[in-house]
Parts: C-alpha cells; structure tokens; sequence
C-alpha cells in the first residue's frame, strides 16, 4: 500500500474499442455521478497560538510522528495513514470526523489531517483540503479534535461538496455547537480550542495534571501529551497558563 498525491483538474468517461481494425462508433453517456466531499475549515488550537503574529508556533516539527497519533482510546482511529516527511508549517496532527446528526451515534467518516501555523486544515499533502472520499454530496456536522485541546464541532450542519465554502472556526464564539457551555475559548480576538486536555477526553480536570502532567513534568524536546503550547517541553508554563486557568472546561461536543 502506497500514497500518492494527485492534483486532478477534470473527471469524466472514457469510452473506446479494441481489437485489430476496431470499427468506428459513438459513445453516449446518460449521466455519471461523482461521490466524495471536502472539508475546508480553519481553526486554532490555544497552545500554540502567538497573537501578537495571529499565528501558531510550529515548535513541534522536529518530533511529530510520521504515523497519526489517534489509534489509541479514547480516539481510536483505525486508519494507517501515514507521510514520509511532515509537510512545511504543520502544528500538529488532527482528526475530522462528519456526522449527519449532533450525536456521536451519527457518525459518517473520519480522517486524520494536519493543522497549519495559520489555521489551515488541510489533508496529508499539507495543502489540499480534507477529503471524504464515497461520501455523498449533504448536510454534515463537523468535529475537530486534537489530542490535547478540547474538540469542537460546527454550530450547524455544513452544505459539504467537492468544493466546500471555508469554515473559520476562528471569527465568533457562535460558530461552535453549545451544549450549554463555551465551544471556545478567546484568545485575544480570536476564537480557539481550549488547551489542557492531557488525557484527550471531553474534560479539563484533576486527571489532566496528576495523571499526565505531573506525570511528564520536566520532559523536554519530544512529543507529550501534557505539553499544552506543543513546545516539545512539559514544564510549570503548561500547567499554569493553560492547565489551571481551563480547568473545569468541557467539550460542548456530544
């Protein structure tokens, strides 16, 4: 199994003959129809976000995974999907799912992708848009999450095609279902993932610093989990400034 990025500028039929002295004819086509949706989103995760340069740091370059890291619970992303090398200006590693309903019963597909320093949501190629390859042309609900930053999903069901409008996370607390609570959180004037999930369930708590922090304080130059500004160290800043200041957030995903 390999991968291989394709930029296709047109699709259609192709019709002919074969053999030694294949007759002359004219092929007609009733109609075809293509399968498969794109999501163009763009979010920030609050770690690593610099506003002053409304931008993501990308600290993380040199120890990201070649491999996805959402195969374990509580993700369990059964796909294998893989880069040979971390494209220009990648965060992090993130999953998109779709569902046709709020519920997580309604779940239609998921796909990993990676989450550029300017928000870009982009599939493994590092700049195409996220693609759902056999899912039919409709109405989805878009969730995005990050192993240690609180999921998010769309305020409503997105008009998902082949060419899908952008979806700016970033703009207004209102683009973020709400169970009730705060789909996000502001960060300076833009809106983001709350940071401090250790554990990447739905909460911010107790467990996320005794259990992952605390366990991993001290850590330096690698890819952990309690290190919520993606600096590749675990130390007082990830505890303090994001940690402390989110604890008893919750995701408003259901």
């Amino acid at each position: 199994v390999f991968h291989h990025a394709m930029t296709v500028a047109k699709v259609g039929l192709f019709v002919g003959n074969a053999g030694s002295a294949p007759p002359v004819f004219a092929g007609t086509i009733d109609y075809f129809r293509t399968d498969g949706v794109v999501v163009n989103l763009k979010a920030i995760l609050q770690g690593p976000y610099v506003a002053a340069g409304d931008s993501m740091r990308v600290s993380l370059t040199s120890v990201l995974p070649l491999k996805h890291p959402y195969g374990a619970a509580p993700w369990s992303y059964t796909g294998t999907d893989s880069v040979l090398a971390i494209p220009a200006d990648v965060v992090d590693w993130v999953l998109v799912s779709l569902r046709s309903g709020t519920a997580a019963a309604t779940g239609v597909d998921t796909a990993v992708a990676f989450i550029k320093k300017d928000g870009s949501i982009v599939g493994l190629d590092g700049s195409s848009t996220v693609a759902f390859q056999g899912v039919k042309f409709g109405n989805y609900y878009v969730v995005l999450r990050h192993r240690n930053h609180l999921a998010v999903m769309t305020a409503n069901a997105l008009a998902l095609n082949s060419s899908s409008a952008l979806y700016d996370f970033t703009t207004a607390q209102a683009k973020a279902y709400s169970g009730g609570g705060d789909g996000m959180k502001l960060v300076g004037s833009r809106y983001a993932l709350f940071g401090g999930n250790g554990n990447g369930d739905k909460f911010i708590n107790a467990i996320d610093r005794n259990s992952v922090w605390r366990v991993q304080n001290g850590s330096s130059n690698g890819y952990y989990m309690g290190d919520f500004n993606l600096d590749r160290f675990v130390n007082a800043t990830d505890r303090n400034l994001f940690w402390r200041v989110n604890n008893g957030s919750s995701s408003q995903v259901p």
